[in-house]
């Protein structure tokens, strides 16, 4: 059954579901299932997964709002995970020239 997103929200809720998704997903929401999926999702892309849950409910009748939402999500989950790595990288080359330099 579709539903008016902005009836039931407002505009303090997008702003936390961007900020701080896993504190919405635990306050105003659930994880349907705790099957591995969705719970590797709350941990590592928590954003996806909210719009995920968002999009069966609201693409009828808001498809501009969850279409933003889907690139908002990817962009900004995936710069969060491209990130991380990125930094265990760098530590990890420092630590290999620490080793290394030990070494010779």
């Amino acid at each position: 059954m579709a539903m008016d997103f902005w009836a039931q929200h407002s505009i303090l809720f997008v702003i936390g579901l961007i900020l701080w998704p896993r504190i919405i997903l635990l306050y105003f929401g659930h994880i349907p299932s705790l099957s591995l999926p969705p719970i590797f999702g709350f941990i590592f892309v928590p954003r996806l997964l909210l719009v995920g849950f968002l999009t069966p409910q609201y693409w009828g009748t808001n498809p501009f709002l969850i279409a933003i939402c889907w690139i908002l999500a990817v962009v900004i989950d995936v710069f969060a995970l491209i990130s991380k790595t990125g930094m265990s990288i760098k530590m990890a080359q420092e630590h290999f020239k620490t080793v290394q330099g030990r070494l010779s």
